[in-house]
């Protein structure tokens, strides 16, 4: 009775964890005690080219305590999965299943994962929207390899919720390519013309 005390932390110990899946460096790591899921995809190499983004499992005592999805964090900004990681915990890096590629006027191109419940919105969503140089941000090309062929629809907007992507389809934003072009020969003004991917040979003649 009438004693204070103070505690001060000098060192936090150091944890080890298990890493295992679509990692590329699988084993286990000893890392510091105040380590994160992100921390630990990181010392172990990243995340394969087969792993999955969305679906990120944390075990402890053998048993699930939380799912991640990385693109909650990586696309829309949101850290709160990331919960602190105790020593003899497992990170299991499922293999991604459903992977699409976008290209063309999209704000960011290349290949993403999306889960088994998600549409077409969903991917424009995580590819940022379409970009100022769209021809037409309401209509989308899907390709895709179906029956022994390569098929390709046009989709408007008004579809995107009802459309399901199934893996290894690609997605093109149709867009404005700049470039130029010589004309010589019959013409009243004979010369370079700077032309879009718009133009037409006719066109081009009558400008010249």
């Amino acid at each position: 009775i009438g004693t204070e005390a103070f505690i001060s932390l000098d060192n936090i110990r150091d944890i080890q964890i298990f890493l295992t899946g679509g990692i590329e460096f699988p084993g286990i790591y000893t890392l510091n005690g105040n380590s994160h899921l992100l921390h630990a995809l990181n010392v172990a190499g990243g995340i394969s080219e087969d792993g999955s983004f969305r679906s990120i499992e944390i075990k402890r005592n053998g048993e699930l305590i939380h799912e991640a999805d990385l693109y909650e964090a990586l696309i829309l900004g949101d850290t709160s999965f990331n919960i602190p990681l105790k020593s003899g915990d497992t990170i299991y890096i499922k293999p991604a299943k459903k992977l699409v590629r976008v290209e063309g006027a999209l704000n960011n191109i290349g290949v993403f994962e999306l889960k088994e419940n998600e549409v077409l919105s969903d991917l424009i969503t995580y590819a940022g929207g379409f970009s100022r140089a769209a021809i037409n941000n309401q209509k989308l090309i899907l390709n895709r390899f179906q029956n022994g062929d390569y098929v390709s629809l046009d989709i408007s907007t008004s579809d995107f919720e009802d459309i399901q992507i199934m893996n290894g389809d690609s997605i093109y934003a149709r867009k404005h390519i700049i470039g130029s072009i010589e004309i010589n020969g019959e013409v009243q003004n004979p010369g370079k013309y700077s032309i879009t991917n718009q133009d037409t040979i006719s066109s081009v003649i009558k400008r010249a």
